[in-house]
């Protein structure tokens, strides 16, 4: 049997070792679950690429000149843009005895549509353009001038309103030109917001005829 005397010193040893045991433990780390986990290693997001100005008026577009000897003239084309680089898709492409700048055809042979008689005038040949194509209804028809020389355009629908082109006749020497193009794709946007009709109005206006 214990004294009191000999209880005390019991009780003090044990409540020592105990103590001793308690601050010798590992300390647990917590567990990190899967939210926790996710949230760790998520990352912050890039910030996004910088969006390509409007351009409506093409003042990003570096113009280059296209001479054919074989139709008589040069013209100005969207060679290059200040924010896209090279547009292959806007180069002058010779087909025959037709040059295409993307879906604006160019030709000097628009005389060998007219019936037998018809005069060699820009408007003879305008006629017989709207009445060769099905269905084609006449938006707006008026004097242009181009390279110097009055002619004619026409702009048209045939059908939807997203079938809708735009032709524009001019003679010079013992020609007719044409210049001719109607809606689809089109691939030569040389600046957001300066696409397919604005690049053939500028190409057009460009045109000068060779001596």
């Amino acid at each position: 049997m214990l004294t009191p005397r000999g209880a005390g010193r019991f009780f003090g040893a044990f409540a020592i070792a105990f103590w001793l045991a308690a601050a010798c433990a590992p300390v647990a780390t917590p567990t990190a679950t899967p939210a926790t986990a996710a949230a760790a290693t998520r990352q912050v997001p890039a910030s996004p690429a910088p969006t390509e100005p409007l351009d409506p008026e093409g003042r990003t577009v570096d113009w280059t000149t296209y001479r054919s000897d074989l139709l008589g003239i040069t013209f100005e084309y969207p060679r290059s843009s200040i924010t896209q680089g090279a547009l292959p898709k806007c180069a002058p492409q010779a087909l025959d005895r037709t040059i295409y700048v993307d879906r604006l055809a160019i030709g000097r042979d628009a005389e060998k549509s007219l019936p037998p008689g018809s005069p060699l005038t820009a408007d003879a040949a305008a006629d017989a353009y709207v009445q060769a194509g099905s269905g084609v209804n006449v938006d707006s028809r008026g004097p242009v001038t181009v390279g110097g020389r009055v002619g004619v355009g026409v702009t048209y629908h045939s059908g939807g309103l997203n079938r809708f082109g735009n032709a524009v006749f001019v003679a010079n020497a013992a020609h007719i030109y044409r210049f001719a193009w109607d809606a689809g794709v089109f691939e030569c946007e040389p600046a957001r917001g300066f696409s397919g009709p604005q690049v053939y109005a500028h190409v057009i206006g460009s045109i000068r005829f060779l001596p």
